[in-house]
């Protein structure tokens, strides 16, 4: 989220020094916060798509974290399961709850991953036996 509206701060003050300096006749500068200026636009343009892309795929995100957690826990309970990807399920549920609740990263995760449950490997291999 402060990344966004960062990204509005330097376009709109980019704009505004252009077009000040414009004015004044400092070409240099003008050139240079015209290229902020659309630099800014570009990275606002960028971060609209990240968050629109999270919002309309919520259900479909939700959905492909409950099956790969479904298939995890499968797998552990039927003594199949290969490799830490457990761990690396776990971890990425931990980092992007972190980073939803972080205000600069905010709007570019999902509540969808703080619905799905991490996997508790004393829990499955308890039930299991």
């Amino acid at each position: 989220m402060i990344l966004t509206l960062i990204f509005i701060g330097v376009a709109v003050g980019s704009g505004l020094i252009a077009k000040s300096a414009s004015n004044h006749g400092w070409e240099t500068t003008s050139g240079i916060a015209t290229i902020l200026c659309m630099l800014a636009i570009i990275a606002i343009f960028v971060s609209g798509i990240c968050i629109v892309g999270e919002w309309i795929n919520h259900d479909a995100n939700l959905s492909n974290l409950q099956a790969k957690r479904e298939a995890l826990v499968y797998q552990l309970e039927n003594n199949m399961f290969l490799g830490d990807a457990v761990g690396e399920f776990n971890g990425e549920i931990a980092s992007a709850r972190a980073k939803h609740e972080s205000p600069w990263t905010s709007w570019f995760y999902g509540d969808y991953y703080m619905e799905v449950e991490p996997i508790e490997m004393k829990k499955v291999s308890n039930e299991s036996q």
